[in-house]
């Protein structure tokens, strides 16, 4: 297994070198990575390119010219775009990030990275740590040896097998400071991962690095494994081949969500579209379909001082136990403080929840502006409804399904509420207005404002299969299986309006 994760190195290095060369106008330039080549290297792994070139292209190789078309046209349009585009991003995204003071770089996977011989004067305000298998190491430092290369003083080697051993302890090893900003890449490495393997990467670096530390990586979509794009099939059949089969894609929605979880808000994210437009515009080479780039922050989650986490943990307990269950002394009990202290932040148990309640208003109103649908009633602003798009309304339900099912504080509301509504008149009144009757009603008045036939008929379509998702997805063992039934749902349910 190691000696073909050094081969798929070796081959994004000889793509590297090969279009540096080649390239009038390259799109990532890359002058150091043909003298980590060895001449027989270059000479084996492009005869071994255009040996492919029945797969690549079957039926047509006859009607191929020279072995350098063959092997331009080959690394063009089949192993190069991602590659380039993704080194290029990167890169682009660090030199912002060290404007905004990140300090360090860690490249997981390094493999052959060649940033720290190429990019001299940023390498002077950052400390790299370059984190891979130690044989690939190994391997890499006997190329710097022959090329001549002298390594840097801030450029660190952290050999490490991501897959069981504990990164913050390898960086800390290596000089790595958690409290300053870091910038993370993991170029190339989500495709080969299981989904539990990508939380686990995450929750690390989430739990020892700096907030405003930054991530950077690409990712396929959801339509990866149902492609009929040939030269993606291409791709998936290589890595089969080769031994690391691809196992990971999701859409963005999921994407998201599951940033979120650990503490990244996602920052950008770019569509084979975008990437086109940005990186390829003026190139021969187009982007790879079904891949992405996407970088997040780290924004933990914590609590900003005593008063919110007061809130914070009440609401986790009347999710559990109920309202009436709990008491202040359990709060406090909870927490770690005297209910003195508590005293100090809320008068009682029912100004904690109030504070909930506004919370939770608070939360709904901003929700319902990101999607630019209206925050006041049909009946108070009646003009803001029939300006309402069914697109408004696809994005802003699939943002409070994501909202009310992963986001901690919702999620214990909709449960509070869900335990509370049979005990108590006002909490029943709480669950309708927030979670069945309300947005059944708010989707109506939506409908309305677009002119929709059979008002009731319609809302009650679109808007039961989510209630009922919701419900589904709390004991879901497959809940990225649900999220992708909500969203077909939804789009979908467009043409029936």
């Amino acid at each position: 297994m190691e000696e073909k994760k050094s081969l798929t190195a070796v081959m994004s290095l000889f793509v590297r070198a090969f279009h540096n060369a080649v390239a009038e106008e390259p799109v990532f330039r890359d002058e150091i990575a043909g003298k980590l080549l060895s001449k027989s290297e270059c000479r084996e792994t492009g005869e071994y390119i255009v040996s492919g070139r029945e797969f690549f292209f079957p039926g047509q190789s006859e009607n191929m010219q020279s072995r350098e078309e063959v092997l331009e046209l080959i690394v063009n349009t089949q192993l190069a775009p991602t590659v380039l585009a993704r080194g290029r991003y990167t890169e682009d995204c660090l030199k912002t990030a060290v404007i905004t003071g990140t300090q360090q770089y860690v490249i997981l996977g390094a493999g052959y990275d060649s940033f720290a011989w190429r990019e001299t004067e940023l390498l002077e305000k950052l400390q790299v740590f370059e984190a891979d298998q130690p044989e690939v190491q190994r391997d890499k430092l006997e190329r710097i040896r022959r090329a001549g290369l002298e390594i840097p003083g801030n450029l660190h080697f952290v050999p490490i097998d991501l897959s069981c051993e504990n990164l913050k302890s390898a960086l800390a090893e290596n000089g790595f400071d958690p409290g300053k900003k870091t910038f993370f890449s993991l170029p190339g490495v989500s495709y080969y991962l299981e989904d539990r393997d990508i939380r686990r990467t995450l929750e690390s670096i989430a739990s020892f690095a700096a907030e405003g530390s930054m991530i950077v990586f690409d990712y396929a979509d959801e339509g990866l494994f149902s492609t009929d794009v040939q030269r993606v099939k291409n791709m998936l059949a290589m890595a089969h081949a080769g031994g690391e089969p691809m196992k990971f894609c999701c859409d963005e929605y999921y994407l998201t969500k599951m940033l979120e979880e650990y503490g990244f808000l996602l920052y950008e994210e770019l569509s084979p579209d975008d990437i086109e437009d940005r990186f390829f515009s003026e190139s021969e080479i187009s982007a790879f379909e079904h891949i992405h780039f996407a970088s997040a922050v780290i924004k933990k989650a914590g609590y900003t001082n005593t008063k919110e986490k007061i809130l914070y943990t009440a609401l986790e307990l009347f999710s559990e136990r109920g309202y009436d269950a709990v008491s202040v002394r359990d709060i406090a009990g909870k927490l770690c403080i005297s209910q003195g202290a508590l005293y100090k932040h809320y008068k009682n148990k029912r100004d904690i929840f109030d504070s909930i309640l506004r919370e939770m208003e608070k939360r709904d109103g901003e929700k319902a502006m990101e999607s630019s649908l209206p925050v006041k009633s049909s009946e108070e602003d009646p003009g803001s409804y029939e300006s309402a798009e069914y697109e408004n309304l696809r994005s802003f339900t699939l943002s409070m399904f994501s909202y009310w099912t992963q986001n901690k504080f919702a999620a214990d509301f909709r449960k509070m509420l869900t335990l509370e509504q049979y005990r108590s008149r006002e909490m029943s009144e709480l669950y309708e207005q927030y979670l069945s009757a309300g947005p059944l009603k708010y989707t109506e008045d939506i409908f309305r404002g677009m002119g929709v036939k059979e008002l009731e008929r319609k809302a009650l379509e679109f808007y039961a299969p989510v209630f009922f998702m919701m419900i589904l997805y709390d004991r879901a063992e497959d809940k990225r299986k649900i999220c992708s039934q909500v969203k077909e749902h939804i789009y979908n349910f467009r043409k029936e309006v």
